[in-house]
């Protein structure tokens, strides 16, 4: 949830460092969301395959590694990239957690932890 909250402190200075329309900030902001999108139609598919450990573990990495390549992105074309990539990895924690946590709860409180997790 951080990565797609911390879009409005990197606004002002992406958009000045990158001379930035209303519209660009639109398409920077969204693209994370974009990203997640995507990610969520496969990663379901992936960890089903693969198992959901792996899933989680590379959905995590995909995510931290642009996250950090999106501190580096020497334009605006290479931020939004990076930011719709990561948006792929946030998808797959979420879309693995959501999934694997209610098989070690308790089934009378199930409902009540996965509102706590939401």
């Amino acid at each position: 949830m951080m990565q797609v909250l911390s879009i409005a402190l990197v606004l002002p200075t992406a958009g000045r460092e990158f001379g930035l329309s209303d519209a660009d900030k639109g398409l920077l902001t969204s693209s994370i969301f974009a990203g997640g999108f995507v990610g969520a139609l496969g990663w379901g598919l992936v960890g089903d395959r693969f198992g959901r450990r792996t899933a989680l573990a590379v959905a995590m990495f995909i995510n931290a590694l642009f996250a950090l390549l999106s501190a580096a992105a020497p334009d605006f074309a290479t931020l939004v990239l990076c930011r719709t990539l990561a948006g792929v990895g946030v998808s797959g924690s979420n879309t693995v957690v959501f999934t694997t946590l209610p098989e070690f709860l308790p089934a009378a409180h199930r409902g009540m932890y996965m509102v706590g997790l939401e």
